[in-house]
Order: structure tokens, then C-alpha cells, then sequence
């Protein structure tokens, strides 16, 4: 009876042995796996903080450079400043010394605060002129010309005002009415207000104007020229076009 008392016992502990290694195996297998798991997450950690680390060092050259290219602006502002100041002096010379109409015929630029009825610009005639007082902003102008100009530039489709705009090259804005600050910036722009029958000018050329990027160089005539300022909207000034000169 001794004997089978003590063999069941150490067959039990055998057993549980056994089972025991066989748990502790399952589990270090277990662990391994999660354990080469862990490591190719490190892994694609480690190489997501290297992306990063080179996008921040991107991001600090283009800092960088954006600080040194706000430097340059910052530089030519003041020489536009200078420059423009430069030019009011000039303008209110010539006008102490021939007058103000006479200027504005001659040269093609006039004042918005002193501009009026019946005065010739360029070869232009002033026919009214409208100024609107506003409370939030500075008054809105609009000023309207009787007569015919011919100016080089390009034309593009607006896709804010669904317009035909036509920007007039600054070595033919001296051929157009312009007022000092448009003289300053070398920039005018207005609608062409009878944009059907451009279209049908246009004729298959339309099609250069698609897309966001389209445009075309021309020479053209116009007239019905209207300037306007309105303060808080997207109207710009507008003219009728009279004649096809060329394609630049």
C-alpha cells in the first residue's frame, strides 16, 4: 500500500511537470512573437522620427529662406516708396508749372479729388464723375470717358467675376486715362463690358483662355472707358472693345 501511495504522487508531479513546460513554452513563444512585433513598431517609429526630423529641418530652411525673401521686400517697398514719392514730387511740379488740365491732357493722369466734367485726359473726355462718401471706407469713384484708346496687354477669364478682364501692358497704360496711383503702380485692369461679342471675335482662339492659367497677348481698341473704385467688392473698372488690332 506504501508503494502505490508514493508512485501516485510523483506521477501527479510528473504530470503537472509536463503541463508546466509546456504552458512556459506556449508563453515564450507568445512573447516572442510580441516581441518581434514590438520591435518592427519601434522600427516604423524610429523611421516616422527621421521623416520628421528631415521635415523640420525642410521647414527651418524654408524659414529661412522666407525670412531672407521678406528681408528683400521689405527692402523694395521702401525703394517703391521712395520711388512713388519720388514721382507725386514730380507730378505736383509739373502741375505748378503748366496747371492741372493742361497735365492731364498731356500727360494722361489725373487727380480722383479734383477731376471733373468736360477736362480732356490723354484724348479722352471726362463726360461725369461720381463720388460716394462711405462711413467705413474711403468715398468710391466713378469717372467716365468718351473716346477711343489703343493699348497692348493680355486678356484672361476671371473666374471670380465669370469675366473677360484685360490687363493692360505698363509700356501701353500711357496710351489710357490713369490716375496717380495707377501712373505709381504701373498697373490698370478692367472688363471688357461687351464680352459676347469678344467671344465671337475670338473664334477658336477662345479656347487659349480655358483653365486657370489661360491668356492672350492682343492689341486692342476700346472706349466707353469707365474707372471705378468701389471699396469692399470685386467690381473693377470696365471698357467696350471697339477693334481687334493684332495678336502680340
Amino acid at each position: 500500500m506504501k508503494k502505490h501511495f508514493f508512485i501516485i504522487p510523483l506521477t501527479l508531479i510528473i504530470f503537472m511537470t509536463g503541463c508546466n513546460q509546456t504552458e512556459l513554452k506556449e508563453q515564450v513563444e507568445q512573447l516572442t512573437e510580441e516581441n518581434v512585433v514590438l520591435v518592427a513598431q519601434v522600427s516604423n517609429l524610429q523611421d516616422d522620427i527621421r521623416k520628421q526630423e528631415r521635415k523640420i529641418k525642410d521647414l527651418n530652411i524654408d524659414v529661412a529662406v522666407s525670412e531672407r525673401n521678406i528681408k528683400k521686400l521689405d527692402v523694395n517697398l521702401e525703394i517703391s516708396k521712395d520711388t512713388n514719392s519720388k514721382l507725386e514730387r514730380e507730378i505736383e511740379a509739373i502741375i505748378n508749372e503748366i496747371g492741372e488740365a493742361k497735365f492731364a491732357e498731356q500727360y494722361g493722369i489725373y487727380n480722383l479729388s479734383t477731376v471733373s466734367k468736360g477736362m480732356r485726359v490723354r484724348d479722352l473726355t471726362v463726360t461725369d464723375v461720381t463720388k460716394k462718401e462711405h462711413e467705413e471706407y474711403p468715398p468710391n469713384y466713378f469717372v467716365d470717358f468718351d473716346g477711343q484708346f489703343e493699348v497692348s496687354g493680355s486678356i484672361y477669364h476671371s473666374q471670380v467675376a465669370d469675366s473677360i478682364v484685360f490687363s493692360v501692358h505698363p509700356n501701353s497704360i500711357k496710351n489710357m486715362p490713369r490716375t496717380v496711383s495707377q501712373a505709381e503702380s504701373e498697373h490698370i485692369v478692367f472688363n471688357v463690358s461687351n464680352t459676347d461679342e469678344l467671344k465671337e471675335r475670338l473664334g477658336d482662339k477662345l479656347a487659349e483662355l480655358d483653365g486657370l492659367d489661360g491668356q492672350m497677348q492682343m492689341r486692342a481698341v476700346f472706349e466707353d472707358y469707365t474707372f471705378l473704385i468701389m471699396h469692399a467688392t470685386d467690381a473693377i473698372s470696365y471698357a467696350k472693345l471697339v477693334e481687334i488690332v493684332s495678336f502680340d
